[in-house]
Order: structure tokens, then sequence, then C-alpha cells
């Protein structure tokens, strides 16, 4: 689809917009998608020029973003998630093996995908955190993931491939999370510096078409431990605990 039509930088930069939501200058979008600097720039122009993504400029750097105040906007995000599902991880992992691996590191998943033994645990986790965007199970079961492999994960290296995969925020909220429920204080300190202060809008959690009423299901039952990381969602707290009460108080 898209990512078959597209040349492979723009796709890349247009996944980055609409599905990741990624916001930022030329130089960190080309970094953080493996672009370089001048096709960068070609290419988030084009899509300005298309009315797919915006620019303003923030202090001294021009800073783009996905347009969406576009009248179509719900269609398009339908198609961009529609055109990257099934579409290899960055790293050429397929996604069902990804969810794979996260299930034989014990997140409690049900998969029929072989795991893939290529990849390390801080790899999987950081590669599932895209998908929680997309599947609320995964997310739900995060924080038992986490909980299990706290002391096996090396989360310096975490840190850094989630960073590199623009999930540092979506890091931190899980990690914050996890030492909420399991009480671990080590990971409530580690989670605290991945705080970007610069970050103050309020974002949804999980991708797809959020209507009005959802939205108002959402910010009533969006946990406070997500509203500190500026995420939406509509998935209470309480969700969240007796998930993880079944499968790690056991």
């Amino acid at each position: 689809m898209l990512s078959m039509l597209m040349p492979t930088a723009r796709w890349k930069l247009f996944r980055a917009l609409w599905l990741d939501r990624a916001r930022g200058s030329v130089q960190a979008l080309a970094r953080q998608n493996g672009v370089s600097y001048s096709s960068a720039y070609a290419e988030l122009k084009r899509l300005e020029r298309a009315s797919l993504a915006r620019s303003g400029l923030v202090g001294n750097s021009l800073v783009f973003e996905a347009a969406r105040d576009h009248p179509l906007v719900s269609e398009i995000e339908a198609l961009v998630r529609a055109s990257d599902e099934g579409q290899p991880t960055d790293n050429g992992t397929d996604p069902g093996r990804v969810l794979a691996t996260l299930a034989s590191l014990g997140a409690p998943l049900s998969t029929d995908a072989a795991p893939d033994e290529s990849l390390s645990a801080e790899e999987a986790v950081a590669q599932g955190l895209r998908m929680t965007h997309r599947h609320p199970t995964l997310a739900r079961a995060y924080p038992v993931l986490l909980a299990r492999n706290r002391g096996r994960l090396n989360l310096e290296r975490l840190r850094h491939r989630a960073t590199e995969l623009n999930e540092k925020q979506t890091l931190g909220f899980f990690l914050d999370l996890t030492g909420t429920l399991a009480n671990d204080r080590r990971l409530r300190s580690f989670a605290r510096g991945l705080k970007d202060r610069r970050i103050k809008r309020v974002r949804d959690f999980f991708e797809g078409p959020h209507g009005k009423y959802a939205r108002h299901l959402a910010d009533r039952r969006t946990p406070r431990v997500a509203r500190d990381w500026h995420f939406r969602m509509n998935l209470d707290m309480d969700n969240f605990r007796a998930f993880y009460s079944k499968f790690c108080d056991a």
C-alpha cells in the first residue's frame, strides 16, 4: 500500500508523523527515522505541500507535525495504519514474532507465532512499545512484562533503543506504572529521568478514530500516572491493577 507506493524516506516520515505522532525539527526527525537531513527536508516539504504535514517556528527551529486539521484526518490515519500492519519493524522483524518474543519473556499474551531468538530482551520490549498504541491488550500486559523482567533488563540500553524509536515517553509511562503497581522505587526513579519537560500537550495513547463520546470516557478513565506523562486513555487504573494482580500477585 502506501509503504510500497511512496519513496522509503517519505513513507518513514509520513508514518512517524501520523502513526507515531512524532513532532520535531528536520534534524530530529531525520535522526529518529534514519534519513539524511536533505532527504528529510525535501520529503517533509512535499508532505506539507500535500496538506499532510504542517510546520511552524519554535524558537529558531522549523518544527513539523502531522496536519491533524485535515478534513480527512480519520481516513488518513486508517490508511496509514492499514499500510503499516504486517510490515516488518525497522530492524526487519515481523510484528507477530515480536509479540511471540514478548510472550516468551512473560507477557500474558496468546500467539501462534514463533519467538525471534535473535532479539534481545531490550530490543523486543522497545519494539513492543510501538505496538501498545494499537493493541490495548498488549498495553495492559506491559506492567506484567516489565515486572517479570526487571532484574533482567538493562534499563539504559532499553532507554536508548526506545528513544531511537521515538517511544521514550511511552517507556517512561510504563516504567512509572509498573513501579507504582509493584511498589518498586527503582523503576519509578528511572522513569523520572525519562521525562521531557518540553512536552505539554496531551495526546491519545491509543491510535484510531476518537469521537467525542470516546474522548469523554477517556478523560474520565485515564489513570493519574498516564496524565503525568501527558497521555489520555480509555483504560483505568483498576483495569491495570486487576490484570497485574492476576498474573503477578497470584
